[in-house]
């Protein structure tokens, strides 16, 4: 056993709930938290299942102890925040079910559930997607591994638990994908095999449920790696119905959010709208993909004229300001309007609106004048100062 997970374990028998709940039942530590535990990484999500204890009798047991929110009660899943316990999020508490896919159903809400104290741990385990997430840890310490998750583990292979994982639910295809590329795994041929058998499934999947695979691989993973796989896969060309050559990935890790999707999207002219409408994506980042496609397409011949387009991309997405993916000068432009050397706005001049209303200027005038002085700056003809900017503006 490891120290992370000893700890775990020491801490959760210290609990009072877990005491009331272990006089009736049994309780284990399943999830991404024992993975993690044994590969001697960071996981503050606990997720335990109760067995031997129906949930409405569970409720009650847990009920002195903290805040019970029953919001998946139906599903068998109580989400429980301790009142001894320093957490930020609450924990998961479930009792063993079953899942199976309705005939015709699309989404991850198609699936007839049957939760039930009396089915075995084993059985739960069966449900989930790969070996090394199909693990429970006893609270006593013992470790329940019935399709050798902990091999897989020392081997580092993504494996699906049974050949009906992707039929199940076709996203584990792009989870599988998301875990190779966030524990540096390789995925074993027979699932690997699976993948490419049932990669045309992925388009029964909502855009949202995407994208979250596709972040947690660009937050959490080597997103290079993770987009090599999913051409490699054929995932890619079903999900965005085209090819992605991936020679335009270049040697950069991607691991900025804008940077990442900029080169996801790369076959498409338009990579804001693609995000938008294919991803369902954020406001914000597709900002950022037409700023960072505004520096890509401007001209970066000269340093001077480097600045005036890292300004027009300042303009559009501060978040594009960060980025490793540009030519290499407009990159030294954008690091100085970072950096403050030259104005990253016009809010940055040291003349303002009032100042030019002041000698007389009006309207468009004003505007007209400020551009001036930004352009004047930005080709160090003049200085960032409010005396020189004047006399600029008023030769």
């Amino acid at each position: 056993m490891t120290t992370k997970l000893t700890t775990v374990l020491t801490d959760l028998n210290k609990q009072a709930f877990i005491k009331h709940i272990l006089k009736q039942g049994d309780v284990y530590l399943v999830g991404g938290i024992v993975r993690d535990s044994f590969l001697e990484k960071e996981n503050k999500d606990i997720d335990l299942l109760v067995t031997g204890i129906p949930t409405d009798v569970l409720i009650s047991l847990l009920m002195p102890f903290g805040k019970v929110d029953a919001v998946g009660k139906s599903f068998g899943v109580l989400k429980f925040m301790p009142l001894t316990m320093n957490l930020t999020e609450p924990i998961d508490i479930a009792i063993p079910r079953t899942e199976k896919l309705i005939l015709g159903g699309t989404s991850h809400t198609d699936f007839e559930v049957i939760a039930s104290h009396d089915i075995p741990v084993e059985v739960d385990l069966k449900r989930r997607d790969f070996t090394i997430n199909a693990m429970a840890v006893k609270m006593d310490g013992t470790l329940i591994d019935p399709f050798g998750g902990m091999k897989d583990l020392a081997t580092k292979t993504i494996k699906m638990v049974d050949d009906v994982a992707f039929t199940d639910d076709p996203l584990r295809m792009l989870r599988a994908v998301q875990f190779a590329s966030r524990l540096a795994f390789t995925i074993d041929q027979v699932t690997l095999s699976a993948i490419t058998t049932k990669v045309h499934t992925i388009q029964h999947i909502t855009p949202e449920r995407v994208l979250i695979e596709l972040e947690k691989m660009q937050q959490k993973g080597d997103a290079h790696y993770g987009i090599t796989l999913l051409v490699m896969t054929g995932l890619y060309k079903q999900i965005f119905g085209v090819e992605l050559d991936l020679d335009c990935l270049g040697e950069t890790d991607l691991s900025i959010r804008g940077d990442f999707f900029y080169k996801l999207l790369t076959p498409f002219e338009d990579k804001a709208e693609a995000f938008l409408t294919l991803l369902k994506g954020d406001t914000d980042t597709a900002k950022c993909l037409r700023a960072l496609q505004a520096g890509e397409n401007g001209d970066y011949s000269t340093i001077t004229m480097c600045r005036l387009v890292a300004f027009k991309m300042n303009k559009i997405s501060e978040q594009s300001m960060v980025t490793e993916i540009m030519h290499a000068q407009l990159t030294k432009a954008i690091f100085e309007l970072v950096t403050g050397k030259f104005p990253r706005t016009l809010k940055d001049l040291a003349i303002t609106g009032e100042d030019l209303l002041a000698v007389g200027l009006v309207g468009k005038q004003v505007g007209d004048a400020l551009e001036k002085a930004l352009i004047a700056v930005m080709f160090e003809q003049v200085e960032n100062k409010k005396e020189d900017l004047m006399k600029l503006i008023t030769q």
